[in-house]
């Protein structure tokens, strides 16, 4: 086995890969973690700073392994039938993440360059099955709108799709050359039940096999945590191939995942595309076939029972002046569900449709009418356990999105760690939890707890950058503390004049973090009208996300005022991002339903303890508290991404230095550097490194790159 060593160390085989290569120790010490993990079928969490290269830190030690023997064989059973078999098949990495950036860095930067290093090396990305396109579905669509042209709300986006078809080499609907409307790619994608395909051919072209095949003989498999917790989670169905590594970089983001996956969702949404799905069904259908006008009829009392049950939660909604409500009570009892009109016609298309299959002759009209038949099954089963709150330690809410338009009834486990414990922690294979976000101070137990993962090796490595050199915390004590969930105009004036003071110090290349999209909305139309030669945006209402990013790195009179999102996954290098202010503390919203439920379950714990126990053993210090210091360490990241960025932290909260008891640890889990609370200082800070006005832009404010080895 090649040793590791000889990858990292100046002037090894990861330094001919690159023209400016720096060995990091931090590096290092994570592949021999990573390796030691592996060598003794151990978990682990591992903490890795911005810069450390956590990509490579844990790529290199499991491809060293797998080099060793590349192949393996072993007994499996097949879900579907439950017979028994010898697999042959490669060792294999899986390798899970939060982001379509990391996924993208992954398969387009380091997987090809380490395989110059392991010339035997095949990867691959799997995603979805209903994000590939059928070619047998598409056929059979476009024969069907030539019959009937009024099935489809847009034709035009169908011929797109066929034309498509004929040049993609993925099939992916992400690859589509424009968004298409969702009734048409429904009526063409990859459907598991609706699949008879076993592998792909130019005249099926079942996209989704030949991904299949690829993934089949990938050393190293590239996922979503979406798609992780599916596979590891749903019986009788192979959603990933055997593996013997897992990673799960952005590790801080899978308990979120992992409650949706464990939970229910019914919408408004959902129910109507069952509805025009099925319509579509019956019209392309040919007459005498089956007695379409009667499930037409369904259909119809279908659509008014969701009008019926959806507008009744939006009624609520509304008279709470809330987008989100937590259901504390049943909105029905068991005996009461007869009268629901949604389940009882949902179960009666389901039966009707079930018992229509004997009539239909052909095979894929079949398969169609099986799965219409199971989807409106699994909403009325769904609807019917939110209804009644089946799921006692389960937290039931309702929420209104797209300004009102989609109304969701979603349910999902209090705790998550007992699952995680099982299906994760517990698959008896080396698993690697990864993120720049796992600590608080220098203490993992929080992440173990919420994650299942007590048992779990832990490891935290500091990044490589000079803090201390090139950034600076600059705290504004002088400004009015935080008083419950809104403040008044006053308070907005004060922060509002604060960040005008900043930003005329860096003339831009700013991001403004809020907590709330009142704040950012409040502090984004003051900032338009007082600093009109900025490019003030502002999320949601100027540009799309990636579009605002874009003209941060292009023009450096350019702001960003934005919220939830923007403190992770954004990645300005140079330049273009020097000033990233943070206007509050980002403590969770206490009425989110499913923070109010965790915080309920704490403290109700932690009442047998004592006064001064019961402080830090209750929901704000065990919960609050340690939450709002990771997503601190979040808008923190976003500033310094290379070695030669630099750059302010501007906290506009007092409370981080006012409140003894959890302020000093949440400075103390930011990357070490200078603390000041005043402005001169950012003057003299900046003054000694961002041109003076009216000079010529800096070298890569323009694109936002530098030339650097991402490693």
């Amino acid at each position: 086995m090649r040793d590791i060593k000889e990858f990292f160390a100046p002037g090894g085989l990861l330094a001919s890969q690159f023209s400016k290569y720096e060995a990091r120790p931090q590096q290092l010490k994570m592949a021999e973690g990573v390796a030691y993990a592996a060598d003794n079928n151990r978990c682990a969490l591992i903490e890795a700073g911005t810069g450390v290269g956590k990509s490579l830190g844990y790529l290199i030690p499991f491809l060293t392994r797998i080099e060793e023997d590349r192949n393996v064989h072993i007994e499996v059973e097949d879900p579907e039938t439950g017979d028994v078999k010898v697999e042959d098949r490669p060792r294999r990495l899986i390798i899970s993440t939060g982001t379509i950036n990391l996924q993208q860095q992954l398969m387009d930067k380091e997987l090809p360059m380490l395989r110059k290093l392991f010339p035997w090396l095949t990867y691959a990305m799997a995603i979805g099955t209903e994000n590939y396109l059928c070619g047998c579905r598409l056929d059979r669509a476009l024969a069907d709108v030539a019959n009937n042209p009024m099935l489809f709300s847009s034709v035009d986006d169908l011929k797109m799709i066929e034309a498509w078809s004929r040049k993609t080499k993925t099939g992916m609907r992400m690859d589509l050359p424009k968004t298409v409307d969702h009734s048409v790619w429904s009526a063409v994608n990859r459907q598991a039940d609706l699949c008879k395909c076993k592998e792909f051919t130019e005249e099926n072209r079942c996209f989704y096999r030949k991904a299949r095949a690829e993934i089949n003989q990938a050393h190293v498999l590239v996922v979503n945590h979406w798609l992780l917790m599916l596979g590891l989670t749903v019986e009788n169905v192979k959603i990933l191939p055997g593996f013997d590594y897992l990673v799960i970089d952005e590790v801080h983001q899978l308990e979120a995942i992992a409650a949706q996956v464990f939970g229910i969702e019914v919408s408004n949404f959902k129910v109507k595309h069952l509805v025009d799905d099925s319509r579509r069904f019956f019209r392309s259908m040919e007459s005498g076939m089956v007695k379409a006008s009667e499930a037409q009829e369904i259909l119809d009392m279908i659509e008014g029972g969701s009008e019926t049950l959806f507008d009744t939660m939006r009624t609520r909604l509304r008279a709470e002046d809330k987008e989100v409500l937590r259901l504390r009570q049943p909105m029905l009892a068991m005996d009461q569900l007869q009268n629901v009109e949604l389940i009882t016609q949902m179960d009666r298309i389901a039966q009707w449709l079930a018992d229509a299959t004997p009539h239909i002759g052909d095979d894929q009209r079949l398969m169609e009418v099986r799965s219409l038949s199971k989807r409106a099954a699994k909403i009325a089963g769904e609807t019917r356990r939110w209804l009644t709150q089946a799921e006692p330690d389960h937290v039931y809410q309702v929420a209104s999105e797209s300004k009102g338009k989609r109304i969701v009834a979603k349910s999902c486990p209090v705790d998550v760690s007992s699952y995680l414990r099982t299906c994760l922690w517990g698959l008896g294979v080396p698993v690697i939890g990864t993120s720049a976000t796992i600590a608080t101070g220098r203490s993992m137990d929080f992440m173990k707890r919420k994650l299942g993962a007590e048992a779990a090796e832990e490891m935290v490595l500091d990044s490589p950058f000079e803090y201390d050199k090139n950034s600076l915390i600059y705290v504004a004590s002088d400004m009015p503390e935080v008083k419950g969930a809104k403040q008044d105009a006053g308070y907005y004036q004060k922060i509002t004049g604060r960040v005008v003071d900043l930003l005329s110090i860096t003339r831009g290349r700013a991001l403004i973090l809020c907590t709330s999209n009142y704040a950012m909305k409040t502090m984004g139309a003051s900032l338009k009208v007082m600093l009109p030669d900025l490019k003030i945006m502002v999320q949601g209402e100027d540009l799309e996300r990636h579009s605002m990013v874009d003209e941060l790195k292009r023009n450096p009179g350019a702001v960003i005022c934005a919220t939830e999102s923007f403190w992770h996954g954004v990645d300005i290098p140079g330049a273009a991002l020097v000033l990233v202010i943070i206007i509050k503390i980002p403590f969770s919203n206490p009425a989110d339903p499913l923070f109010e439920a965790k915080s309920e379950k704490i403290d109700r714990a932690a009442q047998a303890l004592g006064k001064r126990q019961q402080f830090m053993a209750g929901s704000f210090m065990s919960l609050s508290v340690p939450e709002a210091t990771i997503k601190l360490k979040q808008g923190f990241g976003r500033l310094i991404r290379t070695s030669t960025d630099f750059g302010v932290i501007a906290i506009l909260d007092p409370r981080i230095v006012t409140k003894k008891s959890y302020g000093q640890r949440m400075l103390q889990s930011l990357p070490r550097t200078y603390v000041v609370a005043d402005l001169e200082a950012v003057r003299k800070f900046f003054a000694e490194r961002l041109p003076p006005p009216g000079s010529e832009p800096m070298p890569g404010v323009e694109t936002g790159e530098i030339e650097e080895a991402p490693f």
